[in-house]
């Protein structure tokens, strides 16, 4: 996730109480850019975990692809961005799956790809029609475009509305992409559900299960597609005080992640060049990078730090150079 203050990079294990936090780096002598989303994967045949960001450069109005690979040494590269003239469409991060990262693009029929183990950029063409209503989300390790049928209905009483319901979801997976492109489908019946079409349908998977998901002004509703079965969720932030809740915030705005307790440490990642600290020195440390990225005078060459809140022992701190 991104902070807000330098559009610096951090990473968060709530299972080990640990914090480390990447520092971009500097293109042409400073922060020209603005991060306009990010990836996080893994390449399974080196064992390499990457974070991939796109970035768009203030001065030459054009984007770039960097990459930094975790491990012994640690260090940002760039990659070569395709021609198209698409832009991305999304700053939220990246979809996973097959060994590749996953974004939307300005033609809803391209998505960019960026394969985790070649360090490469490209544009592949979904099998969907440009004006269907789809939804892009990671299952079983694999990247799949659902696409949503609706079915009208005629409306009692009303003459110029009508009811729509979902009648299908019709799943493209992708199974193989670097010579030929391999899709598997599957389509799930739910006619006889009666499931009112709403913009907001979302779609997330654990284990062997794939959820829809939606809300309503006054619940949340999930529906399991391989069981058929619909759980409803009566107005689960009735009890939060207004004043946590965004004023414009709507249905569309709160997505549902399935997340699983990861004991692996953090401290895995950094290099073999990290250095220890104290807590004092880090912040002092990160407060002054924050102020060089806001005045645009970066003279430093810290790469990251790492911080650990350790309850049944002594916290640690680290930093490390680009």
């Amino acid at each position: 996730m991104f902070n807000k203050i330098g559009c610096l990079i951090d990473f968060w294990n709530y299972t080990t109480k640990e914090f480390l936090r990447i520092v971009p780096p500097v293109i042409g002598g400073g922060y020209y850019y603005k991060i306009r989303s990010s990836g996080f994967g893994f390449d399974s045949i080196n064992n390499e975990y990457k974070l991939v960001i796109i970035v768009y450069m203030l001065e030459t109005k054009s984007p770039k692809c960097l990459v930094y690979t975790f491990g012994i040494k640690s260090s940002w590269t760039e990659v070569r961005s395709p021609d198209s003239g698409l832009l991305l469409t999304s700053t939220y991060g990246a979809t996973g799956g097959a060994g590749a990262l996953f974004w939307r693009t300005s033609d809803p029929q391209v998505i960019l790809l960026f394969d985790l183990h070649e360090d490469k950029l490209q544009y592949i063409r979904i099998p969907v029609e440009r004006n269907a209503v789809k939804r892009l989300f990671e299952h079983k390790k694999s990247f799949v475009v659902a696409i949503l049928q609706k079915k009208s209905l005629p409306v009692e009483g009303i003459n110029t509305k009508t009811a729509h319901t979902l009648e299908k979801v019709h799943l493209k997976i992708l199974k193989a992409y670097k010579d030929d492109q391999v899709w598997d489908k599957e389509t799930i019946d739910l006619s006889t559900y009666s499931i009112p079409f709403s913009d907001n349908f979302r779609f997330v998977s654990f284990s062997d299960q794939i959820l829809l998901y939606w809300a309503d002004p006054k619940s949340s509703l999930f529906f399991n597609l391989h069981r058929k079965c619909l759980k409803v969720v009566k107005n689960i932030c009735s009890g939060m005080s207004k004043k946590r809740l965004p004023r414009a915030a709507g249905a569309k705005d709160y997505w549902l992640n399935c997340e699983v307790e990861n004991i692996c440490s953090l401290k895995a990642l950094l290099p073999v060049r990290a250095q220890k600290s104290d807590r004092a020195a880090l912040n002092s440390m990160m407060e002054s990078f924050q102020n060089m990225w806001t005045l645009q005078q970066p003279n430093t060459t810290v790469g990251g730090f790492f911080c650990s809140y350790y309850q049944s022992k002594t916290s640690e701190y680290y930093f490390f150079d680009d």
